[in-house]
């Protein structure tokens, strides 16, 4: 899948549950942080988008993707990719997983749509927890383009669209401290790093969504 096509399931799912907010939680995610250009083949293979939603007691919403935008659809069958409706508790995740989510913006006429990924970390997470042969060698690639990232940004080789750098600085602010180089695609990052718990300005927005009450 490429980010355009994760970009036209976004917005389909949102026109036909009349929301402007999903959430992005299969392997797909990982385009909200890399581009497939910058991710290896095996990581973005899959034409399969599931979609959840902030709220969605009954899966009505999750219910409608399926039918409309799911396997063997008119939209799968025109477009070659799909999307499975689900709920936001289906995958395990952990704590605080709504802070850290990652928002890929959908522009459509006078509409903005907001698809918020998973964070490579969370999306690793529970495809560890999944299990599945496949979910292991999605984290496998996703972990060697990592460290092949953080070698390529130690030598100041970075992609030419700067998302390589992007992720090998989130992470690496969260694991290690601020890595020497890269450091003009850090500040860029203002707006998506962790401070401690607090959430940031804009993933706060994700967690009052799933959380009213917050």
């Amino acid at each position: 899948m490429r980010r355009d096509e994760l970009r036209h399931l976004i917005r389909a799912a949102c026109r036909v549950t009349d929301e402007q907010h999903v959430i992005v939680m299969g392997s797909q995610a990982i385009l909200g942080s890399w581009k497939e250009i910058a991710a290896p083949d095996r990581v973005t293979m899959s034409n399969e988008a599931d979609i959840a939603f902030f709220n969605d007691p009954e899966e009505m919403k999750a219910d409608t993707v399926m039918g409309v935008l799911g396997l063997d659809s008119q939209f799968h069958e025109t477009f070659g990719v799909y999307a499975d409706g689900i709920t936001a508790d289906s995958p395990i995740l952990c704590p605080g997983w709504p802070e850290r989510l990652i928002p890929l913006v959908v522009e459509d006429a006078d509409l903005v749509f907001v698809g918020w990924c998973l964070d490579p970390t969370d999306l690793c997470v529970s495809k560890m927890a999944a299990g599945r042969s496949k979910d292991y060698e999605f984290v496998e690639a996703l972990v060697e383009a990592l460290v092949e990232a953080l070698v390529a940004a130690s030598r100041g080789a970075c992609s030419h669209d700067g998302s390589v750098c992007r992720m090998v600085n989130r992470h690496w602010d969260v694991t290690r401290g601020q890595h020497p180089r890269c450091t003009s695609q850090t500040q860029e990052l203002s707006d998506v790093q962790h401070e401690g718990e607090r959430p940031n300005r804009v993933s706060k927005k994700a967690f009052e969504l799933l959380d009213p009450a917050s």
